[in-house]
């Protein structure tokens, strides 16, 4: 009798352990994200695109207020610095975040998705020689933005409350700008301008840290 007692015991205890890796994101209240990655891009102005390609960096910050439930709210921080031929589109985008994840996982592995509102974007426009009238010189426009942020990817769990992680990531985001615009001594009304769009993805690795 006490060994089966026993033996029930230490399975209890096995299970706890088990399930307790199994879901280890799940107990962390905060947690960190620091990602690098490859981004590419479209930009739209008027019924013309631009096709920029580069790098990216992140960093994510998200705030799991439930325990045991593996919804989280948070902010991500994302940079990317992108060229095509003489252009180069440079940026800091921040979203507001819901993530959420599986409560369990195999191996450690478990998938991801994270849904974004961009209240704030600054990008800034140059490009070496762009000709108005009859002069030519470097033009450097600075853009705001807002979007959509829509993200998936898969953590994997190698200790306790770190991991890392795989992110593709896709935004959708309006470019504008305030104000006025000199172009080679031409004043340019920001309202005359056509609508401008950047459509982008984005593929990065990183690692998470909870506490």
């Amino acid at each position: 009798m006490q060994k089966n007692h026993a033996r029930i015991k230490l399975t209890k205890v096995l299970c706890v352990l088990f399930l307790s890796f199994l879901s280890q994101k799940s107990f962390a209240l905060i947690s960190g994200q620091a990602m690098i990655g490859i981004d590419s891009s479209t930009v739209e102005i008027d019924s013309t695109e631009y096709e920029f390609s580069g790098s990216s960096l992140g960093a994510a910050l998200h705030l799991d207020p439930i325990p045991l439930i593996p919804i989280g709210f948070g902010v991500e921080v994302h940079v990317p610095t992108t060229k095509v031929d003489d252009r180069e589109l440079t940026g800091v985008v921040v979203d507001l975040q819901v993530s959420a994840w599986a409560p369990v996982g195999l191996f450690g592995i478990k998938p991801f998705a994270k849904v974004g509102y961009i209240p704030f974007g600054v990008y800034n426009f140059v490009q070496e020689s762009l000709t108005v009238g009859t002069a030519t010189e470097q033009s450097d426009v600075p853009f705001t933005s807002s979007g959509l942020h829509f993200a998936g990817g898969i953590y994997y769990s190698f200790l306790p409350l770190i991991s890392l992680l795989a992110q593709y990531s896709m935004r959708e985001e309006t470019l504008s700008m305030d104000g006025a615009l000199n172009l080679a001594g031409i004043e340019i009304d920001a309202d005359d301008l056509p609508e401008r769009k950047r459509n982008s993805q984005n593929f990065m690795f990183g690692v998470e840290i909870g506490i």
